[in-house]
Order: C-alpha cells, then sequence, then structure tokens
C-alpha cells in the first residue's frame, strides 16, 4: 500500500513537472494494482481512479477522464452517500470539466446541485460553499448571465473579505476573479484596479514568484494590452515566460500559455516580427505535447492565422 501511495504522488510530481505522459503511466499503473488488491469500491481504489481521471483531464483527454469521473461518482455514492465531501468533490470535479468543455448547462446542473448541499450542510459561510459559488458565477457568465455571475463574485469576495481578511489568499483569488470578470466585460479601469491590488497583496504574502501571483500578473497584463498599455503588459507578459522557462522548462502548460500570452501581445501592438518567433514555437510545442489534433494544437493554428492575415502574408499561413 505505501509503494502504491508513492506511486500516486510520483504520478502528480511528473505531471507537475510537464512529464505528463509518464505521470500518467504510474497513476494508471497504481489505479489497476490497487483495484486488483483492494476491489472496486475500497478508498484507495476511488483515490487512485479519481486522480487518473484529473491528470488525462489536465492533458485534454475528456473523452477519457470523463467515464472514469462518473464511475468514481456512482461508486463514492453507493460507498459513502450523495453527501459526503469525497462524493461532492468528484461531482464538483465532473462539472468542472463539463466547463472545460463549454458544455455549461451540464456544469450548472451539477455545480447547483453540490451548493445546494453544501448551503444546507455547510452553511453560507464555508470555504466548500464559496468555492461552488465561485465556480457558479463562471457558469452563469458563460451563459450570459451577467448579473447573476457578478452576484455571486461580489458575495464571495465579499463573504472571504469579511471573514478571513483583505489579505487572505482566498480573498485575493475573489479579488483577482471579479477583476477578471470586468476584463470581460470590457470594463478594463475597473479589473485594473482590482488585478492591480491583487497582484500587490499576493507579492507581499506569497512572494512574487509564486504561480498564483504569476496568474494574477498575467490577468493584469491582459487587461493593460487591451488597454493598449503595451509596454507595461510586454514588460509583465516577459517576466512570467522567463521565469516558467527557467523553472518547469519548455514543455509545460504554464511556459505553452506564457508564450501565447507574449505572441498576443505583439499581434495586438502590431509588431508581427516580434510575433512570429513566438507563435511558432507555441504551435510547435502545443503539437508535441499533446498532438497535431489536439484542441491546444488547432488553437496554435488559430493564433498562426491572426498573425498572417493581420500582417498581411496569408501565404504562410499554411507553412
Amino acid at each position: 500500500p505505501d509503494t502504491l501511495s508513492s506511486m500516486l504522488d510520483l504520478s502528480f510530481l511528473y505531471h507537475n513537472l510537464g512529464m505528463y505522459q509518464e505521470g500518467e503511466r504510474l497513476a494508471r499503473e497504481s489505479f489497476v494494482k490497487r483495484q486488483r488488491i483492494f476491489g472496486d469500491l475500497h478508498p484507495d481504489t476511488l483515490t487512485s481512479m479519481h486522480t487518473l481521471a484529473l491528470l488525462l483531464w489536465d492533458q485534454q483527454k475528456y473523452d477519457e477522464s470523463e467515464p472514469l469521473m462518473v464511475e468514481v461518482i456512482k461508486r463514492r455514492k453507493q460507498v459513502l452517500g450523495e453527501e459526503h465531501q469525497s462524493t461532492l468533490l468528484s461531482v464538483n470535479n465532473l462539472a468542472l470539466l463539463y466547463y472545460a468543455r463549454a458544455q455549461y448547462l451540464q456544469a450548472e446542473l451539477l455545480f447547483t446541485q453540490t451548493l445546494q448541499i453544501q448551503l444546507r450542510k455547510l452553511g453560507e459561510e464555508h470555504p466548500d460553499t464559496l468555492y461552488s459559488r465561485s465556480n457558479l458565477a463562471n457558469v452563469y457568465y458563460h451563459l450570459g448571465r451577467y448579473a447573476d455571475a457578478e452576484e455571486q463574485m461580489v458575495n464571495v469576495y465579499e463573504y472571504r473579505r469579511r471573514k478571513l481578511g483583505e489579505k487572505h489568499a482566498a480573498t485575493v483569488q475573489s479579488m483577482n476573479n471579479l477583476g477578471v470578470f470586468y476584463r470581460h466585460q470590457g470594463e478594463y479601469d475597473r479589473a485594473e484596479v482590482l488585478l492591480s491590488k491583487a497582484v500587490q497583496l499576493s507579492s507581499q504574502e506569497i512572494g512574487e514568484e509564486h504561480p498564483y501571483t504569476l496568474r494574477y500578473v498575467a490577468n493584469l497584463a491582459t487587461v493593460q494590452m487591451h488597454q493598449e498599455k503595451f509596454e507595461d503588459a510586454e514588460s509583465r507578459f516577459k517576466k512570467i515566460l522567463r521565469y516558467y522557462r527557467g523553472t518547469v522548462g519548455e514543455q509545460h502548460q504554464d511556459t505553452l500559455k506564457a508564450l501565447h500570452d507574449l505572441a498576443s501581445l505583439y499581434i495586438a501592438w502590431e509588431k508581427y516580427e516580434n510575433a512570429e518567433p513566438f507563435v511558432l514555437e507555441y504551435s510547435q510545442i502545443a503539437s508535441k505535447m499533446y498532438g497535431t489534433d489536439s484542441p491546444k494544437a488547432k488553437k496554435a493554428k488559430e493564433l498562426q492565422t491572426e498573425l498572417y492575415v493581420a500582417w498581411g502574408k496569408t501565404e504562410l499561413q499554411n507553412m
């Protein structure tokens, strides 16, 4: 059992280092062995199955991940009950998968079910309840229910600020989420105020190079790009890319996103010669990491087309 636990821990480590195939292999091996040793319904078996589903999901292998998540929920309901914390976690993760696949109505249904149970059992201000509210707010946004989305986000932010304090990591995360919402609404000045504060507080409390801080910096830079504060945005995006290249390497999802962000900035700035090497590198790494037919690779192809159309070099877009 200890060996299998270590194997599962190592699968997460490999995954976080960008070694996705090795991480998936270990998680799958742990699941198969635990199922054989402990049986289908043992908590350790279900933990391994759930972990494998998450690793597949993070690689955008949704068709493989979804049936595993559904089966984990079915078994946890049978063993633990519908309202057990582990069952609710599995339901929440399936809802997040539906959200990632833009299946927003299915996601809304599951998030709502989870939230109703949490409100009854845990109360309005419990961290799990607030997390579900935040997830539901994101779904509302994509369903075009902007007023509902804003109400949920503001409520979560105010709850956390009152109970945890303004500097708490969860409060800062809510501040960031609300800033991103205003960015999507085109309210860039409101977004910039919130995101600047989130970056400042996060830098002070957990450090400038913490992954959460870097995420907030990227969101702020994106707002500044829309405000045509290109030099400020460039400085932030370059810092993020430099950090991830130096820590997790080229073939990692965080490095890939940083490449995309910097390339998008240069396209918006009409610095096409600056954008091209980042666009091509993004496309090459996305295909290598996820496969040429993956959503990431298709997104890279779209970015390449956007560049060459804007540059007036459409003859290069299929090269």
